[in-house]
């Protein structure tokens, strides 16, 4: 008995396959060109979708955001001034800014840690403004971290004078620590706000902020 013979694929077959790659294509082209939506009947179910948008950032991910900016409920709102502060492009900054305003603090607060994610000196003079006079803590502590986050010189400088001046030890605690890191230096332990201690580690911090103004490079130091 002769050796078997393999048994090639006829034209129809092919052309069959063919067909079913093009159905698939087809679908995968559909699904990318739809534009981004966030969804859900829910607050919880919109926040996941904001955050797989994010995540995933299909077309028109940004726009999908800005318009969940607009949400009834606060914890949507919060969500997407976060999701477009990751984003950070400049069409959906008056977005942010109008989030500064909002009725509800903790949407206000992402929205100032969002906008210094816009590494420029109205993001900066717009965060300093807020550290400087804004009475409630939780708003003036986002605003340290947007400062942290813009990291400019004139940043850097305005969360300095937060960690000298503030009136609120816990927004001078986060302050020295978050300059700390930014110029570079390991904190072994973080003295009480109004201890010589304190005052003895912002010196050390200053001459670090210093430094970077004057573009010397950032070293990696102990507190000593």
């Amino acid at each position: 008995m002769g050796p078997a013979v393999q048994k090639r694929p006829g034209r129809r077959a092919a052309l069959v396959a063919l067909a079913a790659m093009g159905a698939v294509a087809a679908v995968l082209w559909a699904a990318a060109d739809r534009p981004a939506k966030v969804t859900g009947d829910t607050p919880s179910a919109r926040v996941a979708s904001i955050c797989r948008v994010a995540d995933e950032r299909p077309s028109g991910a940004g726009e999908a955001i800005a318009a969940a900016a607009a949400d009834p409920d606060p914890t949507v709102r919060r969500a997407a001034m976060g999701a477009l502060g990751t984003l950070a492009e400049p069409q959906f900054r008056r977005t942010i800014e109008t989030g500064l305003a909002d009725s509800d603090p903790s949407v206000q607060a992402a929205a100032v840690a969002s906008l210094g994610a816009y590494r420029d000196d109205p993001a900066a003079e717009r965060l300093a403004g807020l550290l400087e006079t804004e009475p409630r803590q939780d708003v003036r502590l986002a605003a340290l971290l947007g400062l942290g986050r813009h990291g400019g010189p004139a940043a850097l400088r305005s969360i300095l004078r937060a960690a000298e001046t503030d009136a609120d030890g816990e927004v001078r605690t986060r302050a020295l620590t978050l300059l700390a890191e930014k110029t570079g230096l390991t904190l072994r332990t973080v003295p009480p706000p109004d201890s010589a201690a304190f005052a003895s580690l912002l010196q050390f911090v200053r001459r670090g902020v210093e430094g970077q103004a004057a573009g010397r490079p950032t070293e990696r130091r102990a507190t000593p």
